[in-house]
């Protein structure tokens, strides 16, 4: 019988979460937190343990998405198109394209700061 233990996560590990997580996509994510992990000494971390604490904290593995034209912003593109009566995937589609979906522009917040930095 194996038994799991779980190790806790560092308050500056999961402060970098709460910053991180909502601008970037989730294998990024892991991948920039593993190099801040080894600079700071916190723990090293599966995948299975980034998708349980990003749930935990709940800031699941979606982008944040931002109406352009209203400056609604939503966790995810899911919730975005919900609220608009699309499907997810038409409005995934308009961001990439740089269009609109039910009549309005789309962005990813972390996109447009990335941008206003640039």
């Amino acid at each position: 019988m194996k038994f799991c233990t779980r190790q806790r996560w560092e308050p500056e590990a999961v402060a970098w979460l709460h910053e991180h997580a909502p601008q970037m996509r989730f294998k990024l994510l892991v991948e920039r937190y593993r190099e801040a992990a080894q600079q700071n000494g916190w723990s090293p971390r599966t995948i299975t343990a980034f998708r349980v604490k990003l749930s935990e904290l709940g800031l699941g593995s979606s982008r944040q998405v931002i109406n352009l034209d209203t400056g609604e912003i939503y966790p995810a593109p899911k919730n975005a198109a919900r609220a608009v009566g699309r499907k997810a995937e038409s409005l995934r589609s308009s961001i990439r394209a740089g269009g609109t979906c039910a009549g309005y522009r789309w962005a990813y917040v972390g996109e447009l700061k990335e941008q206003r930095h640039a």
